[in-house]
């Protein structure tokens, strides 16, 4: 017989984020397979809200970065990656979308932040795979 135990509440919080990250990795397998960049974009934004909120590893100048990048046409989603607490993020969008998300996120991230982001723009690739 399973024992129910009470989390203590910050504990409860990083379990959440750590199921749900795992589930929303699951759901964004199935819509990449269907090709849904707009839900596989939301589900970036939503695993940055958990890191943030759950798992508390964010930071102000990341969560400008995905909200900031999210008010942008043609940007699918955004989310910090690596340990946060400054860091990156990693915004998905459309590749016409580039030249117009550098342009409107440099200035504003300067203005508040008097430091100028720097912008690696990335395709992904068709990942690792067995060799041999």
């Amino acid at each position: 017989m399973l024992r129910q135990v009470e989390l203590p509440p910050a504990v409860a919080k990083r379990a959440r984020h750590v199921v749900s990250e795992d589930d929303r990795v699951e759901q964004y397998v199935d819509a990449a397979k269907r090709g849904d960049v707009q839900r596989m974009g939301q589900l970036f934004v939503d695993s940055h809200r958990s890191l943030q909120h759950d798992y508390e590893v964010s930071c102000e100048e990341l969560d400008f970065l995905v909200d900031q990048a999210v008010a942008i046409d043609g940007v699918f989603g955004a989310r910090m990656t690596g340990g946060g607490f400054g860091g990156c993020t990693v915004n998905m969008m459309r590749p016409d979308a580039v030249d117009r998300f550098r342009a409107q996120i440099v200035p504003v991230y300067e203005e508040r932040f008097h430091a100028t982001p720097q912008i690696y723009p990335v395709r992904p690739s068709a990942g690792a795979g067995e060799v041999g």
